[in-house]
Parts: C-alpha cells; structure tokens; sequence
C-alpha cells in the first residue's frame, strides 16, 4: 500500500524572491512534519519553484496544474499565512469542492496508521 498524499496549501507569491523563498522554505519544513506522521508531501511550492523566471505564463496556468494535483490527493493541509493567499484560499475552496479533507495544522493531521485504518479497513 501506498502511503496517502497530503497536498501542502499556502502562499508562494510575496514582493520580493526572498519573501517567495521563505513560503518554499516554510511549505517544505511543513512536508517534513508530515512524513513524520508516515504521509508522503505533495509540495507544489517546491515542485515549480522559479519556474516563473524561466517561462512566461499568468498565474492561472500555475494554479490550474497545482489544482489537478491536488486532486490526486487524499488531504489537504494548510500552511500558516494561507488566509492571506488568493492561491491557497482558491486551493482550500476547490479541495472542499472535491470532498478532500482539509486539515489546518500538523497535529491535526492523523498518523499514518489512524488514516489507512479509517479509510481503508475494507482492503484487509
């Protein structure tokens, strides 16, 4: 079995390449957190990071790939600061959208073992 995707929500955009690059920092610390618990960290932050820089393309291009990840997700969890961000905001609108759960900080996230035994103790 695979372990279940916990997709990282939150701000990447900021003013300056320092500040975009302490929302990176801040959704990659949260991952860790999260493999902690046994989840396997979908960071969209990390994944595209500066690509911005290399390709021409609006934000919606951006948000529509990161949203058809998520997708693929079993959760959603939330990095601090995401009410500020319109991207994350759009992020938790569209996971509730797909049914996704929504967790709003580390501890609320289940260990990997309570997760697989809620939704997956048919597969046993």
């Amino acid at each position: 079995m695979y372990p279940p995707l916990v997709y990282i929500a939150g701000p990447y955009t900021a003013p300056t390449v320092e500040a975009v690059k302490l929302n990176v920092s801040a959704a990659r610390h949260l991952g860790r957190l999260v493999i902690d618990k046994g989840w396997f960290p979908l960071i969209p932050h990390a994944n595209t990071y500066r690509f911005e820089e290399l390709v021409d393309r609006p934000p919606e291009f951006w948000l529509k790939g990161t949203l058809h990840l998520m997708a693929k997700c079993n959760a959603v969890i939330m990095t601090e600061g995401w009410k500020k961000s319109k991207g994350a905001t759009g992020e938790l609108e569209r996971a509730r959208e797909l049914g996704i759960t929504v967790y709003y900080s580390v501890e609320g996230l289940p260990e990997i073992t309570e997760f697989n035994e809620k939704h997956y103790k048919d597969l046993k």
